[in-house]
């Protein structure tokens, strides 16, 4: 039961939240569209593990198999395990992805998502809850307190102990997680500003924002807060230490409304927004959530905390929610509020799609019912083949429009003599009488409304892209890099698998192909690692003898659309070498090609792979909205009408020396 103030009433103050009608599109559609983009599943991490806490959140409010399905079938593919070493002796809980880290929390919130596949299974199947156990079992018999280190180890680790708990019955997990808790509050809490540091190196005075104030980042709050609210949620009434939980919480929902923008996000750092000023969304979806929680639970009053709650989800639904589906402004993965970031429409990744799923799903709980007609809404535009386009929408469109050529248009363009399939679902199936290119297109919709009368937003455009099919490696090609990360070698970019990747940190690291003999070369097809959410930069060498380079095509972007193979043509050229040279990507500076084809004409006239196709270049504008030819210096663009980046794309000579 809510908790009001004197003359408030739940329903003066939540209306001003919209109807569960409308939140429930909202989230279907960013879950949807993200499954729909990601049909491969990641590893246990944590990025990926918070995107299936989201998607969890979301099964609880709609019941949707498909929801169920996924987080399932994620849970298979990681074989129901985190870090995966059976020596305790070598067990860690420092920082680390490999297999010996198993003590470290970010390696841990995947359990968290197990136990809830493992409740609601009603064969309580104790596989799908065996490693979790066996780890945290393991974990709770030790000494050690010193887990929580670091903020968000709060997040992966304690929600995890509660939900073992209620599974086992055994208190020693509320035990330790009230001493884990102790210890991260005693090292990070400022009791001044009732808000947590990110960790020790960031504590105030030792670390200040660029104006000299104290630095709490945003999404380590927002941790931290979403925490507090998930224990609460979760844990019995009578639980101990319950009430110093909720005391702290009732702090930091304090704090944090008059942390909040006008706008209703939060900065990056919370008490210094001009230190890395801007809209952040993964930070603003966890508060959101915990806002909601505590509300529903009667832990802090909605006539309080209502309007900042309702302020939070205007952003969230109508700022940073995207009408493709996607959800814009997430800062990438870090620890800190980082003033050389900028964040924009397209910063679009997992755990913030989790965060953002998890607020949906909390404000869903106690939105009010209320008539809603939704929009339709262009979630999806894929090339199916060489002529053929699939369009899908988030509601059924009107069929005498939906059928009306005129509606469409492919890279400008009318597609007179198209044939348009609409099968009375959400689907529009558009074959040409042309093929496509390889590469980057972009479709504009207009003028369609729903079967219900809903009303279609304008600038319904969406950037596809044909894709090369993966096919196998060639044998006598040898390569060599300049150097690896840990665990990503350079033959992962040649081994047949989009799974694996060559990883290299740095500007003008490459990764080079002895193709045996001289060939006449005319592309290169390269697929990157979370190629769908982020941009990378390259340049193409070729030579004869491995000492003198030229350079076949500089200033090179890939698309950001997809994690499969893209097409990138150069003149063709004889050569017997073939380097790509890396420049970082639009979030960092690791180059992370996942699989890499070498493309050329033989001495008799038989080609490796089609070539009746040309890429598309990706097509650049200025921040006015001029378009730009490649390559560009320095700045921020936009990539294909949808992706603002940082470009680090050197200019250099034509030829260069071995380096």
């Amino acid at each position: 039961m809510l908790t009001m103030s004197s003359g408030a009433t739940a329903d003066t103050t939540l209306d001003l939240l919209p109807g569960k009608t409308e939140v429930l599109s909202i989230l279907n559609n960013v879950n949807r569209t993200w499954q729909e983009r990601n049909p491969s599943h990641g590893n246990f991490f944590w990025n990926r593990a918070v995107y299936h806490v989201g998607n969890m959140e979301a099964y609880s409010v709609t019941n949707d198999s498909q929801y169920l399905d996924y987080s399932t079938a994620w849970a298979e593919h990681n074989n129901w395990c985190g870090a995966t070493s059976n020596d305790t002796t070598e067990w860690s809980s420092s920082y680390g992805e490999g297999g010996k880290y198993v003590l470290f929390g970010d390696n841990q919130i995947c359990f968290q998502v197990y136990a809830d596949l493992y409740n609601y299974d009603n064969r309580s199947d104790e596989r799908k809850i065996q490693r979790a156990l066996g780890v945290m079992g393991y974990q709770i018999t030790t000494g050690y307190n010193e887990y929580l280190w670091w903020v968000d180890g709060m997040f992966m680790v304690m929600p995890t102990m509660v939900k073992l708990y209620n599974i086992t019955g055994d208190r020693r997990y509320l035990e330790k997680m009230h001493d884990y808790w102790l210890y991260a509050t005693e090292l990070m809490y400022d009791y001044n500003e009732d808000l947590y540091y990110r960790d020790a190196k960031y504590i105030y005075p030792g670390h200040q924002t660029l104006n000299g104030l104290k630095d709490f980042w945003a999404r380590g709050d927002g941790w931290a807060f979403a925490t507090l609210a998930r224990l609460l949620d979760e844990m019995p009434a009578d639980a101990p230490y319950r009430s110093e939980y909720a005391y702290l919480y009732c702090r930091m929902a304090k704090s944090l409304q008059g942390c909040q923008q006008e706008e209703g996000y939060w900065t990056r750092s919370l008490l210094d927004p001009a230190h890395a000023p801007g809209r952040e969304t993964s930070g603003t979806a966890l508060n959101a959530y915990a806002y909601a929680t505590g509300i529903r639970l009667g832990i802090i009053s909605a006539d309080d905390y209502a309007s900042t709650l309702c302020k939070a989800w205007d952003y969230l639904a109508y700022t940073a929610y995207q009408t493709n589906g996607t959800v814009g402004y997430i800062q990438p993965i870090g620890e800190k509020a980082d003033p050389n970031q900028t964040l924009t429409a397209s910063s679009y990744y997992d755990f913030g799609v989790g965060a953002f799923l998890m607020a949906a799903a909390a404000v869903s709980r106690i939105a009010p019912d209320k008539p809603y007609i939704e929009p339709i809404v262009l979630r999806s535009a894929t090339i199916d083949n060489a002529y053929e386009i699939t369009l899908t929408f988030n509601v059924s469109p009107n069929a005498d429009e939906a059928n009306v050529a005129a509606n469409y248009s492919i890279d400008g363009h009318i597609p007179e003599g198209a044939v348009i399939s609409y099968d009375k679902d959400r689907k529009i199936t558009i074959t040409l009488p042309d093929s496509l290119d390889y590469g980057v297109h972009t479709v504009e919709v207009s003028n369609i409304h729903s079967a219900e009368g809903g009303r279609m937003p304008e600038g319904q455009q969406q950037a596809m892209i044909r894709t090369v099919s993966l096919d196998s490696p060639e044998k006598e090609f040898i390569v060599t890099a300049t150097g690896s990360q840990e665990g990503n070698p350079h033959t992962n970019a040649y081994d047949g698998s989009l799974d694996t990747r060559w990883s290299q940190e740095g500007d003008g690291q490459w990764i080079c192909f002895d193709l045996n003999t001289q060939k006449e070369v005319y592309a290169v097809d390269i697929a990157f690692y979370n190629g769908n959410q982020r941009v990378f930069y390259f340049d193409i060498q070729t030579s004869e003898d491995n000492t003198i380079w030229s350079d076949a095509a500089t200033g090179l972007v890939s698309s950001g659309l997809t994690n499969e193979l893209e097409r990138f043509p150069i003149p063709t050229t004889s050569a017997r070498y073939v380097r790509i040279v890396g420049n970082g990507n639009s979030t960092n500076r690791w180059n992370s090609p996942t699989e890499i084809r070498i493309r050329y004409s033989n001495t008799n006239g038989i080609t490796n792979t089609m070539k009746d196709c040309t890429t598309s270049q990706p097509q650049i504008y200025d921040l006015q909205g001029r378009k730009l030819k490649s390559p560009v210096k320095k700045g921020i663009y936009i990539i294909n009408r949808r992706t603002q980046v940082k470009q680090h794309i050197p200019t250099g000579p034509t030829t260069l020396s071995s380096r």
